[in-house]
């Protein structure tokens, strides 16, 4: 059975409904009546124009008699058609008289609230006299006046020329485009513009006191302008701009032929750049062969040379990274075991410098390996992120702003299926009390209609509950032939399923309006 406080409810909202509805008709009815009387008025002074003239005494059309364009007087005729234009015109000027009069109703109250400081307020009310009739230069100039107060200056400008285009004269226009360009940063235009205010007003004193501003503003500006030009560029400012727009090389360093060499030879000393991190290359490093400044020991017989494979490993390991990363599992066992006979050969291969150099030690400068991930593992990642979105709980909406942003995220019916499962039933009201738009209530049918039915959960809860939400019939008003296919599917699922009784069922289905 239907709750009888629910019910009282509901019908309580259809009457305010249909009493905000009546009044909208009482009010169109209205103005229908205000436009007729109008228009009675104005048949009035038609018909007490028309009774002045002679009536036209028509005769009926016979065989065309030629002897009657003898006697046809053409000047009376264009006199004729004259008198209607005039009528016509007077009409036209009475209407234009009567939306002029609405329009200036509309100004004074937009004055009363410009007294007030109220400035969108008073815009609203000089735009609506602008609607009403808008050939006067007086109402763009006012609303101009308000955008300068709200720091709208391009719109200020626009209502200023607007005047001006409707009358060049205007002196108020022009002051207000002069204030307007003057914040824009356009000092020549309201320089220009205060110049043809004083050519109509020579001694009006807002303009000559904002002319000398503004001329003093375009000095210091082309004072600042010629000292730029004149000031010397300094060698440490040259040289900084040369820096910031050359692009920073790494010096290249040459591959030597062999790792140790004498001290009788030519050697280069490598200094240290030091570069901010911003001009470092992003290049993978390089094995750099180093060079100790010490005298090597007299007695070579005791230093073993590297052998050569050694050597390969090493230039090998720099360019790794510039290949395709493509190695299979086989490869990499290979890469580790020859990896740890290099490096037993290498701990006994490297000399020993005496203890008065400064050395280098060779583990400090290390190699940096750029390794790109093979396919196997991008499938890996690929899978977890699948899971993840499986795994994904929702929050659970409190309002209907909450459930809207989380719905309009979900892209699968079925991500909306399993969030539509985590809303309980008897909250679907007071989470959507009177914002449940039509559209999302077609898409929680179709959930309904699809997932819910193939995944037999139980749907009567849902759709009893969708019910009790405020609104409810007028969004049944709107439903569209997609949506009752899936209320009909709905209905037959719990017909089928013979768990709630042919009573409730029924009641459903008049409820939607099947």
């Amino acid at each position: 059975m239907i709750n009888p406080i629910l019910l009282q409810k509901q019908l309580n909202n259809n009457v305010n409904d249909i009493e905000e509805f009546h009044k909208d008709l009482q009010n169109w009815g209205d103005e229908m009546k205000r436009k007729e009387n109008s228009r009675k008025e104005s048949d009035s002074v038609i018909k007490k124009v028309k009774s002045q003239k002679a009536p036209n005494n028509k005769t009926k059309k016979g065989p065309t008699d030629y002897a009657k364009w003898e006697k046809f007087d053409a000047e009376l005729e264009c006199d004729l058609l004259e008198d209607d234009i005039k009528d016509d015109s007077e009409l036209t000027d009475e209407f234009e008289e009567s939306k002029h009069d609405e329009a200036l109703v509309h100004k004074e109250k937009g004055n009363s609230y410009v007294k007030s400081k109220e400035w969108n307020k008073a815009i609203e009310c000089y735009t609506k006299a602008i609607k009403c009739y808008s050939y006067d230069a007086v109402f763009y100039a006012n609303r101009a006046l308000c955008y300068i107060k709200l720091n709208k200056f391009d719109n200020a400008e626009a209502d200023c020329t607007l005047s001006l285009k409707l009358d060049k004269t205007y002196v108020k226009a022009l002051q207000r485009r002069a204030v307007a360009r003057e914040e824009l940063g356009e000092l020549e235009l309201a320089a220009n513009d205060l110049e043809t205010v004083l050519g109509y007003e020579p001694k009006n004193k807002e303009s000559l006191s904002a002319l000398d501003n503004i001329r003093k503003k375009m000095g210091e500006k082309t004072k600042k302008a010629m000292i730029d030009m004149q000031r010397p560029v300094s060698k440490f400012t040259a040289s900084r701009n040369k820096v910031e727009h050359q692009p920073a090389r790494a010096p290249e360093i040459g591959e030597s032929a062999s790792v140790w060499q004498n001290q009788e030879d030519n050697v280069t000393l490598i200094k240290t750049i030091n570069k901010p991190p911003h001009l470092r290359s992003t290049k993978p490093l390089k094995r750099v062969e180093i060079v100790d400044h010490c005298e090597l020991p007299d007695n070579k017989q005791n230093v073993d040379p590297v052998k050569k494979h050694v050597i390969e490993h090493v230039q090998l390991k720099s360019t790794e990274n510039e290949a395709p990363a493509k190695i299979s599992a086989f490869k990499m066992k290979r890469e580790e075991t020859m990896n740890k006979k290099n490096d037993q050969l290498s701990s006994v291969g490297w000399p020993t410098p005496t203890a008065n150099c400064n050395v280098i030690k060779c583990e400090d400068m290390q190699v940096c390996e750029k390794k790109l991930p093979s396919e196997d593992n991008l499938k890996d990642v690929k899978n977890i992120e699948n899971l993840t979105k499986q795994d994904q709980i929702f929050p659970f909406p409190t309002s209907s702003v909450q459930f809207y942003t989380v719905w309009k995220t979900l892209k699968t019916q079925e991500d909306k299926f399993k969030y539509l499962k985590r809303v309980k039933a008897n909250k679907i009201p007071d989470i959507f009390k009177e914002s449940l738009e039509s559209n999302i209530f077609s898409n929680i049918l179709d959930v309904l209609a699809t997932y819910f039915i193939q995944e037999k959960e139980d749907v009567f809860d849902y759709m009893s509950n969708l019910t009790r939400v405020k609104r409810f019939s007028t969004l049944v008003m709107f439903l569209d032939s997609k949506d009752k296919n899936c209320l009909w599917k709905l209905i037959t699922y719990l017909r089928e399923q013979k768990v709630h009784s042919k009573n409730e069922i029924d009641e459903l289905v008049t409820k939607y309006e099947l």
